[in-house]
């Protein structure tokens, strides 16, 4: 391993164990993704569509963007993994009230504004026993190429955040990862 993977690796490590300290700033959570248009159009593959719908209406979130940078390059790449024959990578963004107590939701969340980070893809989707693994830290589906690392970091660096991921999978049908973080008003 080059001193560059092994730079990412400790990287990883540290965000998963939540001692790595964050920079956060407040910033557009859309602004975030017509950044990373450009770098994700670059790094898959070209028979992969991505289609991105900001909402007009989203608040700023208190974030590390470098560390939001790394969740959606982890789901974007994943998601070009798990479409190797092609298909529709989509990123989307909105704002939610959340009312735990009202929609008797699953949320791991208290009450109140949360911005949303939505990442989903038309591939391969996964079985419910595999989503029930997909955050456990050297979980993965992709052999000797993975290293089970990406979702469990991405896991750990939202909730240091305040938030959480959630996600909705089928075989055959694709996968939706859903970000939900805290809104600055």
């Amino acid at each position: 391993m080059d001193r560059l993977g092994i730079k990412d690796l400790v990287g990883q490590f540290l965000a998963f164990s939540r001692k790595q300290v964050l920079e956060y700033k407040l910033f557009d959570i859309n602004a975030l993704v017509a950044d990373f248009k450009s770098l994700i159009r670059r790094t898959i593959w070209k028979d992969i569509a991505i289609r991105i719908i900001n909402s007009d209406d989203t608040l700023p979130v208190m974030a590390d963007i470098t560390q939001l940078h790394q969740v959606n390059m982890n789901l974007c790449t994943n998601a070009a993994d798990a479409m190797p024959h092609g298909g529709e990578l989509k990123i989307t963004t909105d704002e939610l009230l959340l009312n735990v107590e009202a929609d008797k939701s699953t949320f791991d969340l208290s009450s109140g504004k949360f911005v949303t980070l939505t990442v989903s893809d038309t591939g391969i989707g996964m079985d419910e026993q595999t989503v029930g693994k997909i955050f456990e830290p050297f979980f993965t589906t992709k052999g000797k190429e993975g290293t089970g690392l990406g979702l469990s970091t991405a896991y750990g660096i939202i909730k240091q955040h305040g938030g959480t991921i959630m996600v909705d999978s089928d075989p055959g049908k694709g996968t939706t990862f859903d970000i939900y973080l805290p809104a600055v008003d």
